[in-house]
């Protein structure tokens, strides 16, 4: 299994329910926005987080994760642009900046500005807007995974109220990945125990490589790149 945990976060559930119950109605387009400073940039490290042939970047660190969320929530991505930068004086190899846009096979438009060099910067907050509703999942949080709150809104109430966040825990943990990372681990060792498939698989893993070679590939060309799934392929698959 890969860990891409973002869909095993409870708010998120609940927004891809709402999603494919029609709840924003037609999808127009999909914005997401993702601003904080790591501790690497913060500090000027130079890590594995910061080299690119070890993995480091925003666009492998950061943006893996939202080609994996997105096709999960609104199916295959078709084609992409891409552009990555680093701040003037910085010398390290990786982008500490990436923005993106994206054309899902749907014909739904994504844009997407992740940035791993923000200090104080507005968090992680993913934005669906339907032609009857709009679904925001934000987090204004240090904490990747916790901080989440689900707002929806339609034209018939006319603004975004709160369906899931800012709940109390019964028992507090520094850092909220421990419980989603935890779901993945059991649904991993029940697929060993049972030998039934689960996800996220390597097939999802190699998906997102796919994603990732045509982001480095548009950055480098300045062109929009193809990167639509073969025919033959299996829809992302559904967490059980």
């Amino acid at each position: 299994m890969v860990d891409f945990e973002f869909p095993d976060i409870d708010e998120w559930q609940q927004a891809k329910a709402i999603l494919d119950q029609g709840g924003v109605g037609n999808l127009r387009h999909i914005a997401v926005s993702w601003n904080v400073e790591t501790y690497a940039n913060r500090m000027g490290l130079s890590s594995w987080k910061t080299r690119l042939g070890d993995g480091g970047g925003t666009l492998y660190s950061f943006v893996s994760h939202i080609f994996y969320y997105l096709e999960w929530f609104a199916g295959p991505i078709r084609r992409l642009v891409c552009s990555l930068y680093r701040p003037p004086g910085d010398s390290r190899p990786g982008d500490t900046l990436a923005t993106l846009c994206l054309e899902l096979e749907s014909g739904v438009a994504a844009s997407l500005s992740i940035s791993s060099h923000s200090f104080l910067g507005s968090g992680h907050r993913v934005e669906f807007y339907g032609d009857a509703g709009t679904l925001v999942l934000d987090n204004p949080t240090t904490d990747y995974v916790s901080g989440f709150q689900l707002l929806h809104g339609t034209r018939e109430t006319g603004k975004l109220e709160t369906v899931l966040g800012d709940r109390p825990s019964p028992t507090p943990i520094k850092d909220g990945r421990l419980v989603v990372v935890s779901r993945l681990v059991n649904r991993f060792v029940t697929w060993l125990e049972t030998g039934v498939p689960s996800t996220p698989s390597f097939k999802d893993g190699l998906r997102v490589q796919q994603l990732l070679e045509a982001a480095r590939n548009s950055h480098e060309s300045g062109c929009w790149v193809d990167c639509s799934m073969p025919a033959s392929a299996s829809k992302q698959g559904e967490l059980p």
